[in-house]
């Protein structure tokens, strides 16, 4: 197990978030479809391969949907041929795109800034390991995750991924977490701080909760980690809230779409079925087990 390639391809509206629907049918049911045309646009990987838990390589470029609807007209920002483009971040003021990219021929990712009409490509890192995950702070670095250190994960079987930050121009590189295995997707809250998922190991339990850390690696603490639930690809809502994907899977980050209530406590909320006091879902759950499934799973909220 490694870590989550972000891979959006279908975008629908659903109960005012923006999610990847994962299926065998080529659209969602009827009563999942909300419908709300805007001027706005939307930044998304395409990719010609299915995503893995473990890492995933194959072709894949940025696009854009403008306006963001069924109906919005789909547009290429990259046109590289053989790399692998993941994990895409757009600007506060919406004017430039960072995002991984493996170029062909190359085994490792880096993190790439572009203007947001595909001009003015540029290397933001560089260096041994894989950088992912770039997001963009308020004061003006960049955070992401990256394996550079070559520390292995506890299964030994690949470098871990831990937070870093470095300057616009990739600079003043700095360490910001020391997970021994991995910590991805962060998120920036309102408040400054970063939400992102950490795989605690514990030997066998393998769970995926939510930490809250500021930027510079300091106040790091868990805020919300159900033992039977796990949270990825979590964001915050305007009305300062989170929207995660919830997965009782440890080999899988898709499932029903949650908005959790950090507030009401972060363990074990599932006790005594009072589930509903500590998150409430917005979809419906997820069959993971093979049977077929109208709804299909659920993946990248965004608000």
């Amino acid at each position: 197990m490694h870590r989550w390639n972000r891979i959006i391809a279908p975008v629908l509206g659903v109960t005012g978030c923006l999610v990847t629907l994962s299926a065998c049918r080529e659209s969602a049911p009827d009563d999942l479809i909300v419908s709300q045309e805007t001027t706005e646009a939307l930044v998304f990987v395409k990719a010609n391969f299915e995503e893995t838990l473990n890492r995933t390589r194959g072709e894949s470029n940025l696009f854009k949907l403008e306006p963001i609807s069924p109906d919005g007209k789909v547009t290429p920002i990259t046109d590289f041929v053989g790399a692998t483009v993941l994990d895409p971040c757009v600007s506060f003021d919406g004017k430039k795109i960072l995002f991984s990219l493996r170029k062909s021929g190359s085994n490792t990712h880096n993190i790439y800034e572009i203007d947001a009409d595909g001009q003015n490509l540029r290397q933001v890192t560089a260096g041994g390991g894989d950088d992912f995950d770039p997001l963009y702070l308020p004061d003006g670095r960049i955070m992401f995750t990256s394996s550079r250190a070559g520390d292995m994960d506890e299964y030994n079987h690949s470098p871990a991924e831990n937070l870093y930050t470095c300057d616009a121009d990739g600079s003043n590189l700095e360490r910001v977490s020391f997970n021994q295995s991995d910590d991805f997707d962060p998120a920036l809250l309102p408040n400054g701080q970063i939400v992102y998922t950490r795989w605690d190991h514990f030997g066998t339990m393998n769970r995926f909760p939510l930490f809250f850390t500021n930027p510079d690696g300091t106040g790091t603490f868990h805020r919300f980690g159900p033992h039977d639930r796990n949270f990825f690809h979590a964001q915050p809502t305007p009305d300062g809230r989170i929207v995660a994907i919830e997965s009782t899977e440890i080999n899988g980050d898709a499932g029903p779409i949650a908005i959790l209530k950090p507030e009401q406590g972060p363990a074990d909320p599932v006790i005594g079925g009072q589930r509903s006091l500590y998150w409430d879902d917005l979809t419906p759950d997820v069959n993971t087990g093979g049977a077929p499934w109208p709804y299909g799973v659920f993946k990248y909220p965004f608000p």
